[in-house]
């Protein structure tokens, strides 16, 4: 059950987050659901090297940008209407979950440092909810 006083944290499922690749100026978008559906993506420049540590193209450096909105928009700003924060969690749903998990563990921890003003302090234990879909509660768990 959430607590009315936890700020959330969304985790989305597989191919839920837009990727772009950040070596081209500016950032072109690697992958997107909107994308997706009017042209067909790119496949080399979503491909990984045979090991699955990094892009395989030479001129390809994706990150994880954002929650794809067709899928999350309303969502989010349902959790928002909490009146508590509600941070999204990106990643590149391209690595393994233990590479996405420990990315994960590392923003929980940056934001356990954050003072949320709209929280009494007394009233934030440094806890947060988080709301899962699909591959995203594999990486939560």
């Amino acid at each position: 059950m959430p607590n009315p006083n936890h700020p959330c944290i969304v985790i989305p499922g597989i191919k839920g987050t837009g990727l772009e690749n950040i070596y081209e100026l500016p950032p072109a978008t690697t992958w997107s659901t909107w994308e997706a559906g009017v042209v067909a993506p790119d496949f080399d420049s979503l491909a990984l090297e045979s090991n699955g540590e990094v892009d395989e193209a030479e001129i390809v450096v994706n990150r994880a940008s954002q929650l794809l909105g067709v899928a999350y928009d309303s969502f989010v700003q349902s959790l928002r209407g909490r009146d508590v924060p509600v941070y999204v969690f990106p990643y590149d749903w391209r690595y393994s979950m233990v590479r996405s998990a420990k990315k994960l563990v590392n923003y929980v921890l940056a934001l356990q440092k954050k003072n949320l003003k709209s929280l009494a302090p007394a009233n934030w234990d440094r806890a947060f909810d988080f709301a899962c879909h699909s591959m995203g509660g594999l990486v939560f768990r």
